[in-house]
């Protein structure tokens, strides 16, 4: 075999290699997003269905809109974790990168989060990554 032709055979099938990944990779992001839903919750229905074993079974593939009051405030040097009031024994929270001054107890915010993306609490559900939507600079 030629030089020219092994050449040609190394570039025809490295062409076809990254055809078939491109493809893949379409595929498989047009899938990812099948099934995603939004969902209006409070907080208590976040508290609960964490407490009953179904948060993630619910909520898993659904990006969460969640209304409710802060009960507090805890900010560190990397994040900042507000819970909010339920009336559940379970306790809801979000953390933010940052969170935004006007966030205070006693105040009412809408939040926005990846259901997959919350942790369980030994006693309660953390939404991560929460986004506070009229904050959300553009």
């Amino acid at each position: 075999m030629s030089k020219a032709r092994a050449l040609f055979s190394i570039v025809i099938t490295s062409n076809v290699l990254v055809g078939v990944s491109v493809a893949a990779y379409w595929i498989g992001d047009l899938q990812s997003l099948r099934g995603v839903t939004l969902e209006r919750v409070t907080p208590t229905q976040v508290a609960e269905a964490m407490k009953n074993d179904r948060f993630f079974s619910d909520y898993r593939m659904a990006v969460l809109i969640m209304h409710g009051t802060v009960e507090s405030v805890y900010t560190n040097e990397k994040k900042s974790i507000v819970r909010f009031e339920t009336n559940s024994s379970f306790s809801t929270s979000c953390s933010f990168d940052k969170t935004p001054r006007s966030v205070l107890p006693g105040t009412s915010i809408t939040v926005t989060s990846v259901g997959a993306d919350a942790t369980r609490q030994p006693h309660g559900a953390q939404l991560d990554q929460c986004i506070i939507p009229s904050q959300v600079t553009r």
